[in-house]
């Protein structure tokens, strides 16, 4: 019974709010339509609920930019040598102390301490000992993609130490220890190229370090 109540009151707003809008000339056949279809206080709902959405997306607080994090060999003279995780933009000094600080025979002037990380790096850090054996030429400065690149310092392979040969490309503990094995026994390289003559060590190998080497 109320349910007929309440429909017969809801025709009846529409067709007495249709008649005074054709009276007073206000709106056309769809709206009038529009009128009748929409049942009483649900237009009022639909704004309601569309300033509510509205609210909503004000109240939201903004994404942050997620953190990118580089991933670092460090290795030479540190106190834990490894692989670190450090925040983007981070500096030399920080992987440096990440990874226990200098050890005694370190060079601490020998890199550009403020100088920026790379993703993929391997940050050497020479002994006070190998940068004299080199000739204390320059110091690292610029960054690369895949490390820190020496500025007009090439690696002596008649003096370097076996960390500081472990700097060349494809030269491993086992290599650089067979190249002053070599040098030992049969003196200083006269040229670049005799370091073929060393086990292990063949053209294609001293094709990616040719350029990185002097003696």
């Amino acid at each position: 019974m109320d349910v007929t109540m309440n429909l017969k009151k809801q025709v009846a707003a529409g067709i007495f709010l249709l008649a005074g809008c054709l009276f007073s000339g206000c709106g056309g056949r769809k709206q009038q339509e529009e009128l009748l279809l929409l049942p009483a206080g649900e237009e009022a709902c639909m704004e309601v609920e569309e300033g509510a959405e509205s609210q909503r997306m004000e109240e939201e607080p903004p994404k942050e930019t997620p953190v990118k994090d580089y991933v670092v060999h460090i290795c030479g003279a540190v106190q834990n040598p490894g692989i670190y995780i450090l925040e983007e933009e981070s500096r030399i000094y920080q992987a440096i102390e990440k990874a226990g600080g200098f050890s005694e025979e370190a060079d601490q002037d020998y890199l550009n301490q403020a100088d920026r990380l790379t993703d993929g790096m391997k940050l050497y850090v020479p002994t006070k000992e190998e940068t004299a054996e080199a000739g204390g030429m320059g110091s690292w400065q610029g960054v690369g993609e895949t490390g820190l690149q020496a500025e007009s310092t090439l690696v002596n392979i008649n003096t370097a130490g076996e960390e500081l040969l472990c700097t060349l490309s494809g030269v491993g503990s086992t290599r650089a220890k067979s190249i002053i094995a070599y040098r030992e026994k049969n003196g200083a390289f006269q040229k670049i190229e005799d370091i073929m003559n060393v086990d292990g060590i063949k053209d294609g190998l001293f094709q990616k370090i040719k350029d990185s080497i002097t003696v």
